[in-house]
């Protein structure tokens, strides 16, 4: 089974729900996530689907989710993988093996992490059926769990080649959709995303960003790390005149 091994979960310092900044546009999930670490049976949604077209931190709550349940319980089994090595691992297991060993090393997990679903390859239809039987063996049985990630709107996977029992599947469960985050998050983001980095972003540069980067978080960490970066390279202070000559883009 040694194909397996590259998606047993692994926990990620980075990704936790105490270093997740909450706001009102990501409140939701974060509460959804929350539950499903905790075991919280009367909000257990299976599958929990987290919907956002951009970069807002469904993978960091998906990390988060399996950092917290390992530490509450270490013997559970979590498998982590996205939707483009899905179809590798099928291609690269199945054709050659057979399925049989391969339901039965998904059967063993207690809970699945499935990031960016959107990435399975639309054109492989049989890694579609596999992962579509294997979500289905999931909800069948009491204690195990799914959560996924999606990119795109689940009503939307059709015109991108999903299968219609696949669509049907995922909107069986709840989908938290994360919106848009607010100035107020943005700000709150930089400062924590800032602190973390072990630098101290003055109001005028975070306020600069914020009000420039307005619906992608992981761009929005990106611009601190290019600011850290010139001003390590330059020896300047970080000032609203370095971040203005970094990012002439912004007006």
């Amino acid at each position: 089974m040694e194909s397996f091994d590259r998606i047993l979960f692994s926990s990620n310092p980075k990704y936790s729900f105490e270093n997740f900044v909450c706001g009102e546009s990501n409140q939701l999930a974060f509460d959804a996530s929350l539950a499903i670490a905790h075991c919280n049976d009367k909000e257990m949604y299976n599958p929990l689907i987290l919907f956002a077209e951009k970069p807002l931190g469904k993978t960091h709550l998906l990390h988060s989710i399996g950092k917290e349940l390992l530490q509450n319980d270490q013997t559970k089994r979590l498998g982590f993988i996205s939707g483009s090595e899905f179809t590798r691992l099928y291609i690269d297991y199945v054709l050659e093996n057979g399925d049989n060993l391969f339901y039965g090393y998904f059967d063993s997990l207690d809970v699945l992490l499935f990031d960016d679903i959107n990435l399975l390859d639309q054109s492989n239809k049989m890694s579609q059926k596999y992962i579509f039987t294997i979500f289905n063996r999931f909800s069948s049985l009491k204690r195990k769990r799914v959560v996924i990630t999606a990119g795109q709107p689940v009503l939307e996977l059709e015109k991108y080649g999903f299968a219609d029992n696949l669509i049907s599947y995922l909107n069986f469960g709840k989908v938290v959709k994360i919106q848009p985050p607010s100035l107020e998050l943005r700000l709150k983001f930089l400062r924590k995303r800032s602190e973390q980095y072990g630098i101290v972003l003055p109001e005028e540069v975070s306020v600069f960003l914020a009000n420039n980067i307005t619906s992608d978080l992981r761009q929005l960490e990106g611009s601190i790390v290019q600011m850290i970066s010139e001003a390590l390279r330059r020896k300047p202070n970080i000032s609203l005149e370095l971040a203005k000559e970094i990012f002439k883009e912004f007006k």
